[in-house]
């Protein structure tokens, strides 16, 4: 059986699955655009203009040996320094405050890698 339409040979004269040449669509669904994406949905491609900043917990960990530089090594250096200066404050009175700090800036560091990698966080200080 022949297409009356002339158009219409293009549609009903082409191997399944191998288009040949341009199609006539009539189709007013297969025309419109995608909708806008989920508020929340995750896309399967990572953000171009987002640099990719992966941090090592342990070595963050490691580095807060020296107190706040494994917030430095996590880019908040306001952070660092401050744990710095109230770990020396702290062991300078007395011993505990000072170790409570030092063990509470080791923890941090080490959390504070993890939510960067896991993306909870970005790198660097963080605006309110």
């Amino acid at each position: 059986m022949l297409p009356k339409d002339p158009e219409d040979v293009t549609r009903t004269n082409r191997v399944p699955d191998r288009p040949v040449g341009p199609e006539k669509v009539t189709d007013p669904v297969a025309v419109q655009p995608s909708p806008a994406p989920v508020s929340g949905a995750v896309s399967q491609y990572p953000p171009a203009a987002v640099p990719e900043r992966i941090r090592n917990p342990s070595l963050a960990a490691a580095l807060s040996l020296l107190p706040g530089l494994g917030q430095v090594y996590n880019g908040m250096l306001l952070k660092g320094i401050i744990l710095f200066v109230a770990t020396i404050l702290g062991l300078l009175i007395y011993i505990i405050p000072g170790a409570c700090v030092w063990v509470f800036s080791i923890y941090d560091a080490f959390r504070t890698a993890e939510k960067i990698n896991r993306g909870e966080m970005a790198f660097g200080p963080q605006k309110k």
